[in-house]
């Protein structure tokens, strides 16, 4: 993988040193092959740990479900949110009881919510405003 100095993700984990939080984003909806939101989320904290001595491990982290959409029903959002939170946890990225948020990229569902979250995370590690709220928004 990537942390092993191969592909293009290498240059992607080198981009990734300058951030200030990392955003997990899962397709929550699909199962192929071996994959799913669960495994996907495994396969990159372990590039993650595996980079520059786990160092990213650190760094505020935000879990995010996309594709929300595609369900049914609340009871399957729900649920494929609730496998992700307890991966997430399990793999150190979420304290206890932190939210998993949910969108739908395509729909605009849930994107101004996390589009806030992730602004008060940075501002937040930042120690400061990163811009105006009316310019914000």
């Amino acid at each position: 993988g990537a942390r092993g100095g191969r592909g293009k993700g290498l240059h992607f984990l080198r981009h990734v040193e300058r951030t200030n939080v990392l955003m997990y984003v899962l397709d929550s909806f699909g199962e192929a092959e071996g994959r799913g939101p669960v495994r996907d989320l495994e396969v990159l904290v372990s590039e993650i740990e595996g980079y520059a001595g786990g160092a990213l491990m650190g760094r505020t982290a935000m879990v995010t479900c996309n594709k929300l959409d595609l369900f049914e029903t609340e009871e399957e959002r729900a649920e494929a949110v609730g496998e992700v939170r307890e991966a997430a946890v399990r793999l150190g990225l979420l304290p206890e009881g932190e939210e998993v948020w949910g969108m739908s990229a395509k729909e605009g569902l849930g994107m101004a919510d996390v589009a806030m979250q992730v602004r008060r995370m940075v501002e937040r590690e930042r120690g400061r405003p990163l811009i105006k709220e009316r310019d914000f928004l």
